[in-house]
């Protein structure tokens, strides 16, 4: 469920309630005035850049090198 943060201009406190996001809340929680606003929360979730994708771009390319050296090799081998 997401997390909403409340304001409230009756007591001066802030709260936040975990609930659906269809659900409102119009009551506060501290002095069950009816003067309760909804304010919007900041997410501070981050999201974490890894590389894998380009470590494996890289070992890809790597092995395609190493490959072929090795082919080129055995055609040398091959044709003496």
């Amino acid at each position: 469920m997401p997390k909403y943060s409340y304001s409230c201009s009756g007591c001066g406190k802030d709260f936040e309630l975990y609930h659906s996001m269809f659900e409102t809340v119009d009551k506060c929680i501290v002095c069950k005035s009816f003067e309760v606003e909804r304010k919007p929360l900041l997410s501070f979730t981050t999201t974490k850049k890894n590389n894998s994708g380009q470590l494996v771009k890289d070992f890809i390319e790597n092995t395609k090198k190493d490959v072929e050296i090795e082919k080129e090799k055995l055609k040398g081998e091959y044709n003496d």
